[in-house]
């Protein structure tokens, strides 16, 4: 920065343009010396006297003061508007720079060649506590008074060292400025000289900042950073010391960043390892379409976050169950990376497999000890059954010879051994234990078995009505419900045993309201509503309280477990349904159980379709495998009849050799699942490895290792229970063939 300059006669050129004075120099010299030349030859060639060349050179002498004067006028005033025109520039530069000084953020401070204040903006009054009229004139140091903030030493006047060396300076860090009041502030600075010419330094150009606010942002800075430091390192020792583990993965390259010690010790790899993975290294091949199908909706959704639980596998290929709760992150629109904290839930996975077969077995102990509470009657039944079998079997040979009353005691004969089939059926269906999926069904049917097993097994002094108008279908277990019905209908039992009474079996179709589903936490919807009514001693509050309670008993000591209620309770949850009682003393007791209804229908049986046939005879061979010779006997007898040719065995290894000699020329395998030696199952598999195509049937009076599903699906084309009643063999035979 050069300030405006007093001007010397050497300036004037620089002033009215120096090729202008040249030139026009030049010009009055020649013209000076042409005229002086030319004027006194031209005199004395005119002038003819004395008197004239006299005259002559008065007017020459005036024509020469005219020109000039001229001359020099033009002169004057070109250097008079150019003069003018550098004062108004000065002028307007000397404006923009205090302008300048006003508006800067800093503090500057101009002095003489002498380190005297001579001009000093607002930034630096302000700092220095100096208004600029006392200020001017001042010696620099005095304005200006600055000390070391570490050692409070005064600090040399950065304005003498610029003048003594010639060079800019800079305040060394740690600089206080000591203001007129005696405020001290943190400040920086640079001194520059001012140089004018050859004349050298006129003076110094000081620059300086308050850094108070600077230095408070720097130590938050250094807060934050120290704070964002701390926070990281908790952070890390969050994630590394977290009880479930965590892992970081790149969505892009789908590769991991990072993983803490948990998720280590899951899997068994190290970190280094762990790091080299793909997240598609860790899981099974079921849980890969979950993780492909999370992905998709990852890049079309671009949701935050998902949980899901699926298998992964470690190191040595040991698999968890894990629930993975997951957090994405985007970048423009598009998945960067995600965080994931898994835990692992193999051993609460095991507890709930455990608790599940526990609480099967429960429900197997009930239906054992709802049977045998009901031993007695069945017991009564089947003898009475027996009797009339074995008293028409007296009759048949006594009129043996008597074709129609042999015909009518035969029949008689049949009757009574459907009669103990079903029972025997009613009594499996209710005690097997393995486990049913659920499926659309009507619930009349299971209500009518569990009312026919009842009418057989409770004494006489006890009245059963049923009403059954429902026609929805229920998504159930059949076996579940059938334990339900029978819970409720042994416990109304229990109620009449001595005195006797009604027991009153309903089923109708109900829609239920908000207002009546709220208490029992159901939503408003159709459902199928059962009411077991007893009229037996019936129960006061207190106990209404305990009914469902695990282990609560009215019954006396050894005569129940307390669990039947507990577990009927549990069956109406897991099927969406809610169970309600309403009792009174010596006023009976009402259950009534609500199940949502569907409006799925059920698929038809197979039963069905076997019935439709019309035509049972045939001339195929036949295979029967049976290890009990009268049951294999007579099969034989009744497929001869019907025209089959038949080959029987009673053991299933013989059955398999015989087959492997000629194995194209049995059409049809029947064989019974429960042998000595080889299994049915086992013999099945044989069969069909040798020749898929070949129809199986396979016969079973019980086996809980055997279902319908499982037998269908190892190929087998017919699965059926003993003793066949509502079809005969030989319409399931011709069925089955008919069918290839």
């Amino acid at each position: 920065m050069e300030p405006p300059e007093k001007k010397s006669n050497k300036d004037i050129p620089r002033l009215i343009g120096l090729p202008f004075a040249q030139g026009a120099t030049m010009l009055y010299l020649l013209f000076a010396g042409c005229w002086i030349y030319f004027s006194d030859q031209l005199l004395v060639m005119v002038a003819g006297t004395p008197e004239q060349l006299r005259m002559l050179s008065t007017a020459k002498g005036w024509l020469f003061v005219c020109f000039t004067g001229l001359f020099l006028f033009v002169i004057l005033a070109r250097f008079t508007a150019r003069v003018t025109q550098k004062h108004l520039e000065i002028r307007a530069q000397a404006q923009r720079y205090s302008i300048t000084l006003e508006a800067i953020g800093d503090g500057v401070i101009v002095t003489d060649s002498r380190g005297r204040v001579e001009l000093i903006n607002p930034v630096a009054e302000a700092l220095t506590g100096w208004p600029a009229s006392e200020a001017r004139g001042r010696p620099m140091h005095e304005v200006f008074s600055i000390v070391n903030e570490q050692t409070r030493e005064t600090v040399e006047d950065p304005s003498a060292k610029v003048l003594r060396d010639g060079i800019i300076v800079g305040l060394a860090n740690h600089t206080l400025l000591l203001a007129r009041d005696g405020t001290e502030r943190p400040i920086s600075d640079s001194g520059a000289p001012i140089r004018c010419g050859e004349e050298g330094i006129s003076g110094v150009v000081l620059v300086f900042r308050d850094q108070t606010e600077e230095r408070r942002a720097q130590a938050a800075l250094e807060q934050s950073r120290k704070r964002l430091q701390q926070s990281e390192e908790k952070y890390r020792g969050l994630v590394q010391h977290a009880p479930a583990g965590i892992c970081e993965f790149d969505m892009e390259q789908l590769k991991f960043i990072s993983v803490n010690d948990v998720m280590c010790e899951y899997t068994g790899y190290s970190h280094s390892e762990f790091l080299q993975l793909d997240p598609m290294d860790l899981l099974t091949s079921e849980s890969r379409e979950t993780f492909t199908s999370l992905m998709d909706d990852v890049y079309k959704n671009s949701p935050g976050e998902s949980s899901l639980e699926y298998r992964i596998k470690g190191k040595n290929n040991r698999e968890l169950w894990v629930l993975s709760n997951t957090r994405f992150f985007y970048e423009k629109g598009r998945p960067k990376t995600a965080m994931a904290v898994v835990n692992d839930l193999t051993e609460i996975r095991r507890a709930e497999e455990e608790r599940r077969r526990l609480e099967s077995q429960l429900q197997q102990v009930h239906k054992m000890e709802a049977i045998g509470t009901l031993a007695g009657g069945i017991a009564h039944d089947f003898n009475n059954i027996l009797a009339g079998i074995l008293g028409y079997c007296q009759l048949l040979k006594l009129n043996i010879n008597n074709s129609e009353k042999a015909k009518e005691h035969v029949e008689q004969i049949h009757t009574g051994a459907k009669r103990a089939s079903q029972l025997v059926k009613q009594i499996l269906a209710f005690s097997r234990g393995n486990q049913y999926e659920k499926f659309p069904q009507k619930l009349k049917p299971i209500a009518r078995e569990v009312v026919a097993l009842l009418r057989s097994s409770i004494p006489a002094t006890i009245e059963i009505r049923e009403k059954f108008a429902s026609q929805s279908h229920v998504l159930a277990d059949s076996p579940k419900i059938h334990q339900v019905l029978m819970n409720l209908c042994t416990n109304a039992y229990h109620a009449m045993r001595d005195e006797g009474g009604t027991m009153s079996i309903s089923m109708g179709d109900v829609y239920l309201g908000e207002e009546q589903t709220g208490e029992m936490q159901i939503p408003a919807g159709e459902y199928v509503k059962i009411d077991i009514t007893d009229t037996g001693c019936g129960m006061d509050s207190e106990t209404l309280k305990k009914i469902f309670h695990p282990y609560f008993t009215t019954r006396e000591h050894g005569q129940g477990t307390g669990m039947g209620l507990t577990v009927v309770y549990s069956i109406v949850k897991e099927h969406h349904g809610a169970v309600t009682v309403d009792s009174r003393p010596e006023r009976g007791t009402t259950f009534t159980v609500y199940l949502p209804a569907t409006g799925e229908t059920e698929p038809p049986g197979v039963d069905d379709q076997s019935r439709s046939m019309t035509s049972a005879r045939g001339s195929e061979t036949i295979m029967v495998v049976e290890d009990e010779p009268d049951i294999l006997e007579s099969t034989m007898e009744l497929l001869k009849d019907s025209g089959y040719r038949v080959e029987g065995y009673t053991d299933g290894k013989k059955a398999l050799t015989a087959f492997c000699q000629t194995p194209g020329e049995i059409d049809l395998v029947m064989t019974d699942m429960t042998m000595p030696g080889m299994t049915g199952e086992a013999l099945a598999k044989e069969l069909l490895q040798r020749r898929p195509d070949l129809p199986v049937v396979m016969c079973t009076g019980y086996n809980e290792n055997m279902s319908e599903t499982k037998a269908l699906g190892m190929g087998i084309r017919r699965f059926i229970e003993k003793p066949v009643v509502n079809q005969s063999i030989a319409d399931i035979i011709r069925s089955v063939l008919d069918e290839k």
